[in-house]
């Protein structure tokens, strides 16, 4: 468990609730702890052990571009075989 997944799950089932999906109590759950300004997630993920992980490795600087919502023009998709990571979808 990280804070970042937890983040990441929660941003996901608020997604997915908002489109009329039925979740599930963990997914209920993790949107309810993300229901925050982005200010105060942004915070909490810098402050947990895969942030930590980062600075440790000396890519402090990725920190900012890795808590950026909304900043990527493109999702990536992974494909197992070959595994590969592709560009699946522009940002709308």
């Amino acid at each position: 468990f990280t804070i970042e997944d937890a983040i990441c799950a929660g941003l996901f089932a608020n997604r997915l609730s908002e489109a009329g999906a039925q979740l599930e109590d963990s997914a209920c759950f993790a949107g309810e702890a993300c229901a925050r300004e982005w200010d105060t997630l942004r915070r909490l993920s810098l402050s947990g052990v895969g942030a930590s992980n980062v600075r440790n490795a000396g890519l402090e600087e990725d920190l900012a571009l890795c808590t950026a919502l909304n900043s990527m023009e493109v999702v990536a998709e992974v494909e197992r075989e070959p595994m590969r990571i592709i560009n699946s979808a522009l940002k709308q």
